[in-house]
């Protein structure tokens, strides 16, 4: 289990303790955004976004409380007449970063996860495309993709699998589009792979069917090394400034 998740709980069951936590919910799942829910699915975090909204207060207040002792043993100690009101910024401006990084956590992990991923994209696709020239199957492709790859991408496609078992989802379409969704907004090419991939069951002889699984590929090779060559990018400028 994550140590965010313990964090979040335990702070949910130290707050219903003092606190009518039902109302909390209550208000909790009515602002809730969307992107928080997607982030907290997406993690498998298995928490409530009143959990998370709970953990927030918990953080923030334990480094308010830490602070104050903390200044009150620097005003006992050490004169800071001139410096008091830094201080006292401080003092109020790191409680409300912590709140404010428990309470965005689950979105910040996810992004952290997606492009940590980025790179099993290749390897996903690859079995995808291997068993689709073998067997012109989409259903039992993703099966063979999730079965030999141990990547966390992998973990995702054997979940949307067992969604579409579950009937969950209503066609393998529908999965499809789902998980391509999930990933697509930081990967747009693998979205069309997926699409080039499904499509290939149409084509009407095997030749035309191995250059479009082919074509699937290439989109998801060009596309990874685009990505990844945008990230030495932004990390080029501040290297040179940080060494010039």
């Amino acid at each position: 289990m994550h140590s965010y998740v313990k964090f979040a709980r335990i702070s949910a069951k130290l707050f219903s303790r003092i606190l009518n936590t039902e109302k909390i919910k209550a208000s909790s799942e009515k602002t809730v955004s969307r992107e928080l829910l997607d982030a907290i699915n997406f993690s498998g975090f298995d928490l409530e976004p009143y959990e998370v909204q709970l953990a927030a207060y918990a953080g923030a207040l334990g480094l308010l409380f830490i602070i104050t002792i903390v200044d009150l043993a620097i005003f006992v100690s050490v004169p800071l007449e001139s410096n008091a009101a830094l201080l006292i910024l401080t003092s109020m401006v790191l409680p409300l970063a912590g709140l404010i990084y428990l309470s965005e956590f689950p979105k910040i992990y996810v992004r952290f996860m997606k492009v940590h991923s980025l790179g099993d994209i290749p390897e996903i696709t690859s079995y995808l495309v291997m068993s689709m020239k073998l067997v012109p199957n989409m259903e039992r492709a993703m099966s063979f993709a999730a079965e030999n790859s141990h990547r966390p991408l992998a973990a995702d496609l054997r979940k949307m699998i067992w969604d579409l078992h579950a009937r969950v989802y209503s066609s393998l379409d529908e999965a499809l589009i789902a998980f391509a969704n999930l990933w697509g907004k930081e990967s747009e090419y693998l979205k069309r792979a997926l699409h080039i991939i499904k499509s290939s069951t149409n084509e009407p002889d095997e030749a035309q069917r191995v250059m479009t699984l082919n074509k699937s590929l290439d989109i998801v090779l060009d596309g990874t090394r685009t990505l990844m060559e945008g990230f030495a990018a932004r990390l080029r400028t501040p290297t040179y400034v940080l060494y010039s």
